[in-house]
């Protein structure tokens, strides 16, 4: 089978990788989740962040860059940070290319950012992304906020976090919804095992096949970086983390051959 390389881009820098970085004082992006702040990772005025001020300035230092690729489709995952990240990157683009939202470029749900609870406000303030194949059921074209429950890999998890926020009190539940899903996340901290390591990789081999269907087209991903990394690794250990692959600075790119 014919194998075609694939741009992937890492969303500039968020408000949660700041909080984050500040959090534990530290001049450079935290990437082990050990060193994480619990406080911040539970933090619900995090969930679905979207770019900080410098993060948009890194998208449009990018575009010159980024003109001289063509593109015909941006495949975008549905996060905020990822969505503002495409929007910067490409709105001059000369090719005016399409973008696609798809929720198999989401981040491994570990915090709160990676959480989607602001699909809708988003969807308002970027209405020429193309949202169908993320609302692409009833449930979904009802309550936009709540697609990261619905398309967790696991089905079992899946499952248990529905239960466990039907027996909430709940009278808005695209509102609250996402607030009840960051609850579930951390009902046993400090360690998530709502998506684990082995998820995320059997759901970025999927992602591989849905890229697969693009093959001979000029298409550009904008995703995340657990993402990335485990794209790009050969190795995993027994649980499913990369030994390898390549940890992606916020708004930089790699080529991928799928």
């Amino acid at each position: 089978m014919n194998k075609s390389k694939f741009i992937l881009i890492r969303h500039a820098e968020s408000e949660y990788n700041l909080a984050a970085r500040l959090a534990v004082n530290s001049l450079n992006e935290v990437t082990n989740f050990k060193e994480e702040s619990l406080k911040i990772k539970q933090d619900e005025s995090l969930i679905d962040c979207g770019l900080t001020q410098y993060g948009i300035q890194q998208c449009l230092e990018s575009t010159t860059k980024m003109s001289q690729i063509k593109v015909d489709i941006v495949l975008v995952s549905p996060l905020r940070r990822a969505i503002q990240t495409a929007h910067y990157l490409f709105r001059d683009h000369p090719n005016k290319p399409k973008f696609i939202v798809v929720p198999f470029l989401r981040e491994m749900l570990s915090s709160s950012c990676d959480i989607g609870g602001n699909l809708t406000s988003t969807m308002n303030e970027y209405p020429q992304f193309d949202y169908s194949r993320i609302l692409n059921t009833e449930f979904l074209q009802q309550y936009p906020n709540m697609w990261t429950m619905e398309y967790l890999q696991n089905q079992d998890q899946k499952q248990l976090m529905k239960e466990y926020i039907q027996q909430q009190s709940c009278d808005d539940l695209n509102q609250r919804g996402p607030k009840f899903i960051l609850d579930y996340l951390f009902q046993y901290p400090p360690d998530s095992v709502v998506e684990t390591f082995m998820d995320t990789m059997n759901r970025i081999q999927q992602a591989k096949i849905e890229l697969s269907f693009y093959r001979n087209q000029n298409v550009v991903c904008v995703t995340h970086s657990r993402f990335l990394q485990t794209i790009s690794a050969t190795q995993f250990d027994a649980e499913g983390k990369p030994k390898d692959g390549t940890w992606i600075k916020n708004c930089d790119y790699i080529e991928v051959d799928i």
